[in-house]
């Protein structure tokens, strides 16, 4: 069984993004490495273009200063440049920052309501450049003040999404039709700060506050209640819906695209939202790791099967109540299985 690296990361910020640096300076420098070639030979100009000349950090120091100290501390450990070790966690704005060379990859993500027979579980499957493979990370922060998080990554990045220790979970999915903002707080920063929070309210909380710099959907889990919130600059939508379960993916649901369309700019997104929710209509009795794994780890789900040219970076499943657990992959679900972790 293949098991993620795991980074322990304990006390202040600066200390965890050290430990975070050492712990994984290998693949740090790799990453840093492959994203240069991954943009090309002008990468210079877009790193400056990406990270000196946009509001990113300014924003960052802002509303997460905390979190910066973590990624400079990274930066210091592993040997790689700071500001490439930014570059590598503004994945998302990444994308539409050189929109004219590439896409945003995909993801599909899912949320079960609580009920009486129902524990509170949300998922999704990442999906990412392929080039990213390898160098999946699971991060355990243990702050000096704040809640403990399991957070899945990849080598120098803060998140990709998180669980913290009162079941206050995010997944998330790209909605690169919805406005963007050079001067909003990157994703993987909204995802540790909603990782930060104590309750289900704060953890909405702060999608609903914060300046958004990349359209982005966010499932927002916790043993009370499920949340689905569509987030672009300058607005947040909230398309949870009064169904028992809610699913997404690449296009909104809930609001206008850009272009004023609404479906099917990334990658096959609305056969996989069909997929999702024809999986939980169908589902009988109350739906469990099993249950999502078993959709989770088939065509069009999983990227890379059945013909489709994308990669599913990895699988996480969210059980939020009781002891909150974090089901995990260490790759494609189709190749690999869950790994159960847990905070106790």
């Amino acid at each position: 069984m293949t098991v993620t690296r795991t980074l322990l990361l304990e006390g202040e910020p600066a200390a965890r993004g050290e430990a975070h640096g050492e712990q994984a300076r290998d693949l740090i420098v790799e990453a840093a490495q492959r994203w240069r070639h991954d943009v090309g030979e002008h990468w210079a100009d877009h790193l400056a273009a990406l990270v000196d000349h946009g509001g990113f950090q300014a924003t960052a120091r802002a509303r997460t200063p905390w979190l910066v100290e973590e990624l400079e501390g990274v930066a210091r450990a592993s040997g790689v440049d700071v500001r490439t070790v930014w570059a590598l966690n503004l994945l998302d704005e990444d994308w539409w920052t050189r929109a004219a060379n590439i896409r945003a990859e995909a993801c599909s993500g899912f949320g079960v309501q609580p009920g009486p027979a129902q524990d509170a579980v949300i998922g999704q499957n990442m999906d990412l450049p392929s080039w990213l493979d390898g160098l999946q990370v699971l991060l355990d922060v243990r702050p000096s003040r704040g809640p403990r998080v399991l957070a899945p990554s990849y080598a120098g990045m803060v998140a990709t999404n998180a669980l913290n220790e009162h079941g206050i979970g995010v997944c998330v999915n790209t909605l690169d039709q919805l406005p963007t903002d050079a001067h909003g707080l990157p994703v993987a920063f909204v995802i540790r700060l909603m990782a930060d929070q104590r309750s289900f309210a704060d953890a909405v909380a702060v999608v609903n506050s914060v300046p958004h710099a990349s359209g982005q959907n966010y499932i927002v889990g916790s043993p009370d209640g499920v949340a689905d919130l569509e987030c672009g600059a300058g607005g947040v939508r909230d398309v949870t819906g009064t169904s028992p379960w809610l699913a997404h993916t690449n296009h909104p649901i809930g609001a206008a695209a850009v272009d004023g369309t609404s479906g099917g700019h990334v990658t096959n997104s609305e056969q996989r939202l069909d997929a999702i929710r024809q999986h939980l209509e169908n589902s009988v009795g109350p739906i469990g790791v099993a249950d999502a794994a078993a959709f989770l780890r088939e065509p069009p789900l999983c990227r890379g099967t059945g013909g489709d040219r994308g990669f599913t970076f990895y699988s996480v499943v969210m059980t939020l109540a009781g002891q909150p657990a974090l089901h995990l992959t260490a790759g494609p679900p189709s190749r690999h299985d869950y790994v159960t972790h847990r905070f106790g």
